[in-house]
């Protein structure tokens, strides 16, 4: 009987944080950020694999587009990175409503996060938020790093195109 309330409580969980994703997204539409089709960067894999004399045959508008591009990506990452970021700060808010009733059943010295994974291993609840907190901090990770370099590549191409042009017109 317990562990059907669990279930129920999990099955929760994954309801709310469909509901949250989906204002989320509405949010962000009436907000103007553009949506992304599946597939709308599958060209952008053949920027990164470029060699050094792919890159010096493109031209000023090339390298110009090129950097344009990768900064659309680089904020779709940044985008991906965003909905991670509240994934993980709606279930921290979550975990600490369901555990903050039961920390002062464990010992003053006991650590946080220590008592935070006692009370998952007793509850299926928290056990599947701390399962999305852990989840998105990694993606959290990837994508800050993913997107920090993506817009600096961009801006380096940006910046080869104009030299390019500058030295184009100066011949």
């Amino acid at each position: 009987m317990v562990e059907e309330v669990k279930t129920i409580e999990v099955k929760t969980i994954d309801e709310r944080m469909e509901d949250i994703q989906t204002a989320l997204n509405e949010y962000e539409n009436k907000s103007g950020v553009p949506s992304f089709k599946d597939g709308a960067f599958d060209d952008v894999n053949s920027y990164f694999e470029m060699k050094r004399d792919e890159i010096n045959r493109l031209g000023p508008e090339d390298c110009s587009e090129i950097g344009i591009r990768l900064s659309q990506f680089s904020f779709y990452l940044q985008k991906l990175n965003n909905t991670e970021e509240a994934r993980n700060a709606w279930a921290n808010q979550q975990t600490i409503k369901l555990c903050s009733p039961l920390l002062s059943n464990y010992d003053k010295y006991t650590k946080y996060e220590i008592k935070l994974e006692l009370i998952a291993a007793e509850n299926s609840a928290v056990d599947k938020l701390r399962q999305i907190v852990n989840y998105s901090d990694l993606r959290i990770k990837k994508l800050q790093y993913m997107a920090g370099k993506v817009a600096a590549l961009a801006d380096d191409l940006k910046r080869h195109g104009q030299l390019k042009y500058n030295i184009g017109r100066s011949l």
